[in-house]
């Protein structure tokens, strides 16, 4: 009996500790990563959906595949080609 309280105790303090050195690492110092991009209104071209960047329309709404809210697309942020992969100074940091 002793010994499965004093398993517990240690399976305890073990998950307490790994629940510490998690937040000490990760508690949100920067900007969310998924921060939305302030942009102008007049910088918006059209407005797609991010699991969905075929489609495009030019006011806000929702995606007709999958019923998501649609973000906005910003001039020279984005390429026309829905395949390539655009980074953030912050994310490509991240992604190092």
């Amino acid at each position: 009996m002793k010994n499965k309280l004093k398993q517990y105790l240690h399976v305890t303090l073990a998950l307490a500790a790994g629940i510490l050195v998690g937040w000490l690492l990760w508690n949100g110092n920067g900007a969310p990563v998924d921060a939305p991009v302030s942009t102008s209104p007049a910088a918006v071209t059209s407005w797609t959906c991010s699991m969905h960047p075929q489609i495009r329309q030019e006011k806000p709404g929702k995606c007709p595949l999958c019923a998501m809210d649609l973000i906005p697309v910003v001039a020279g942020v984005l390429a026309t080609d829905p395949a390539a992969l655009h980074l953030s100074d912050e994310a490509a940091a991240l992604a190092d």
